[in-house]
């Protein structure tokens, strides 16, 4: 398999595994409403793969965090706030898809955001060997809610 169509397959595994909900402490300039998001890889041919997402009702102190799955096979071990930048750390080792660790940051403006997110994709379980995969992120809003 070339290594052009074994980077998109990680990408792919990597947008898989994204979008949990968490709460945070302070209000987040990030309208609520249909996200579009833009994910590219560092050093991948591919430019941009995209994804949709709604956020809902923030003032309920919800935020999505890329890298971090839906299945709640992710703990997020570390988090912090700070204004409109988001910092967190997550442990995916339960994942069934592809156990994994990753580490993000995330600045919101109202209507966009940009950000990073680099996980390692481990090979067996969450030791030893794997590959690490650094995620430029780029949002939109599409339609308020």
């Amino acid at each position: 398999m070339s290594t052009t169509i074994k980077t998109i397959k990680l990408f792919l595994i990597c947008l898989t595994i994204a979008f949990p909900v968490t709460s945070f402490a302070e209000e987040l300039n990030m309208a609520p409403g249909l996200w579009d998001q833009c994910g590219s890889l560092e050093d991948a041919p591919v430019k941009c793969i995209t994804q949709n997402y709604t956020a809902d009702d923030l003032k309920g102190n919800k935020i999505v965090l890329p890298g971090v799955n839906q299945d709640k096979e992710c703990l997020i071990t570390r988090y912090n706030q700070v204004g409109n930048t988001i910092e967190w750390e997550s442990d995916c080792c339960n994942s069934k898809k592809a156990p994994n660790t990753s580490d993000g940051k995330i600045t919101y403006s109202g209507t966009v955001y940009e950000g990073v997110v680099k996980t390692k994709l481990y090979y067996s379980g969450c030791k030893g060997d794997g590959v690490i995969i650094t995620t430029h992120l780029k949002g939109h809003l599409l339609k308020k809610n």
